[in-house]
Order: C-alpha cells, then structure tokens, then sequence
C-alpha cells in the first residue's frame, strides 16, 4: 500500500508540474497563478503545496523553475537490430532518448570489451520549456560470433544557457543474444554426381510426358 500511494503521489506531482509548463507555454509565465494551475491539473491548491513542502513556494516563482528543471526528464531506451539476429546478420546499436528540455549530443562512442559494448554519450542540456527533442546515437557493429551479449549506455549531462541544468548522469542497459546461423551441409563430390543424375531422370520424366 505504502508503494502504491508514493506511486499515486510521484503521478500527482508529475500532473502538477505537467500542467504548470502547459500553462506557462500556452498563456505565459505571468498570466499564471498557482490557483489556475491546480484548477487545471484538477487538485487543490493545498495539494500543490503538499507536493513542494518550502517556505519559498508562496508564489508560481517557484513552481516555473521547478518544471523547468523538471523537464529534463529522460525517456529512452537501448534497441538493438534486428531484434533476434543470427550471427551472419548485421548488427545495428541504438540509445535514443527524448528530454523535456533543449537538448543535443555532443560526443558518443562505442567500446566492445568481450561480449560486452559500452556506449559513451555527452550531452547539452538546458532546462527551458519543452521542445521534446530526440538524441540518438546509433552504431553499425556487423555481424557478431553467436553468444550473448550486454550493452551499456551512459549518459552524462552538460547544463547549456539560458538557463543551464546538469541531472545526474544516467545508465542505461540491454542485453541480446546471437543465434548460430543455418548452414547448408555440403555435399561431398559423390553426392554432388547422385544429385545431378537425380535432377536429370527428374528432366527425362518431365519432357516424356510432354
């Protein structure tokens, strides 16, 4: 029960925080009241309160800049193509996120140690309103031996202007498995001359009945 109202409280906070930078973006900052924000996010006043319990929080003031740094929220994940390969196929990394906030990669590299890929990634981020940008890197490693394999993606953040916000860097992680590929058995050369002699009483067959 205890995780289920931390769970029910964390979706009210969200919805408050949500519905204040909706505001903010569709009517400004300054046409804003921390009343109209609970209107529409459809709480109390004193619930908005209870989600930001400081002193400082007597004014929308606080409510924008908790949204803002709120909106560097990271939504993403590792994907890897094709999603069962086998070990002739080519093999495509993928660590995609979407920000609530401006943000772009700086720099991104790829490591294999063993079966194991590591993903390097640096990125700008600044705390405005949201943009929904998508940062992705994407990796062509080529056809691999079968076995399993485990990727690691971390992220690290870099605050940019106007208004500049470092969230702590994230790890992000997958795991695939490659499958033998099929293989035709070969023939030694006797099989080859049994097989040719069928296909051809096969041809025979055919052109009598013609």
């Amino acid at each position: 029960r205890r995780m289920q109202r931390e769970e029910k409280s964390e979706r009210s906070r969200r919805l408050v925080l949500d519905t204040a930078l909706g505001l903010f973006c569709h009517q400004g900052y300054r046409a804003t009241s921390v009343r109209e924000i609970a209107k529409d996010a459809g709480v109390s006043v004193g619930n908005v309160y209870h989600h930001f319990p400081t002193v400082l929080i007597k004014s929308r003031t606080v409510v924008f800049f908790i949204a803002l740094f709120s909106s560097s929220a990271v939504m993403g994940a590792i994907t890897v193509t094709p999603a069962s390969p086998s070990s002739t196929d080519i093999v495509t990394i993928r660590v995609q996120n979407t920000f609530g906030a401006e943000a772009r990669a700086t720099s991104t590299s790829i490591t294999q140690v063993g079966n194991t890929f590591v993903i390097e990634q640096n990125v700008e981020i600044a705390c405005m309103l949201p943009s929904n940008p998508v940062v992705a890197s994407q990796f062509e490693i080529g056809p691999l031996a079968p076995g399993a394999y485990d990727v690691t993606a971390n992220i690290i953040f870099t605050g940019i202007p106007p208004l500049p916000c470092s969230p702590p860097p994230i790890t992000q992680t997958t795991a695939f498995t490659v499958a033998p590929s099929a293989v035709i058995p070969a023939l030694s050369v006797s099989g080859l001359l049994l097989l040719g002699a069928a296909l051809a009483v096969t041809a025979v067959a055919v052109l009598s009945r013609q």
